[in-house]
């Protein structure tokens, strides 16, 4: 007889500035139905996700839910004007679109930029972990983590 498998669901959120007063009302429902985690969309915005974060454990939700931020290493300028512009809800900022475009070695940057930003939110209160993705560029994941400091 087979069995059920135990799952941990969890559920989707997107990082923005929040407006004064916003309430995550939408997080707070989906913690109410049995989500134990938030996957985040794409953030490379550590002064936005600071703010969203406050938000969040203001709320209580950072207490109910288990927050992975999106994050991967970008592989050049025009894939991380792609993804800002066209991966819904990604967070870039201009300063890290010119990292990448005056970088000598746009691989080795985009690596180093993933790396920094996991240390920076790291010491972010409500966050538990990232969620790194990196679609045509799996090579660079290894290199993130260790420059990270990730203990698997």
């Amino acid at each position: 007889m087979a069995t059920r498998s135990d799952f941990f669901p969890g559920a989707v959120a997107i990082v923005h500035d929040p407006i004064e007063n916003w309430k995550p009302a939408a997080l707070e429902a989906k913690a109410s139905i049995g989500a134990k985690f938030v996957q985040t969309q794409f953030c490379y915005d550590s002064d936005v996700l600071k703010t969203y974060m406050k938000y969040i454990v203001d709320s209580g939700l950072s207490e109910k839910l288990y927050f992975l931020i999106g994050i991967g290493p970008l592989k050049s300028e025009k894939s991380a004007k792609w993804m800002r512009d066209k991966l819904f809800g990604t967070v870039i900022p201009e300063a890290i679109l010119l990292r990448m475009e005056q970088a000598k070695d746009p691989i080795q940057e985009g690596i180093k930029i993933c790396a920094d930003l996991i240390d920076e939110f790291s010491e972010i209160p409500g966050i538990s972990g990232v969620h790194m993705m990196a679609p045509r560029n799996l090579k660079a994941i290894a290199p993130v983590v260790e420059k990270a400091g990730i203990k698997i």
